[in-house]
């Protein structure tokens, strides 16, 4: 596999980009400086599993999320409404407290 090859631009999770890496690991002998040093990064900073991560991106885009303000919550995890509206704090309209809440949920059902 060419490392220039480019097969995707979906936006994906710290813990996704973990699974990827070492299912390429596996495949390879030896992973590219760039990748090694991402995988680090990500066995460091993935706070939840792929499985998790999914769940909660899907239920976070139901809510009415895009995909890549979803995948920012849940690298962070934020714990407080606080926490959570900074991601919003460059939006024209902050999202309803009910909203807020509903998502704060989802992160606890996942802690």
């Amino acid at each position: 596999m060419n490392s220039k090859e480019f097969y995707s631009e979906d936006p994906v999770s710290v813990a996704e980009v973990k699974k990827l890496l070492t299912d390429i690991s596996k495949e390879k002998e030896e992973l590219e400086y760039v990748q090694k040093k991402a995988l680090e990064h990500a066995q460091h900073a993935a706070k939840v599993s792929v499985k998790d991560a999914q769940a909660m991106k899907k239920e976070m885009t139901e809510l009415g999320l895009n995909k890549e303000k979803a995948i920012e919550i849940i690298n962070c995890m934020p714990d407080t409404r606080d926490e959570l509206r900074a991601f919003f704090a460059k939006e024209r309209k902050p999202p309803e407290t009910e909203m807020v809440d509903k998502v704060l949920e989802i992160i606890a059902k996942r802690k």
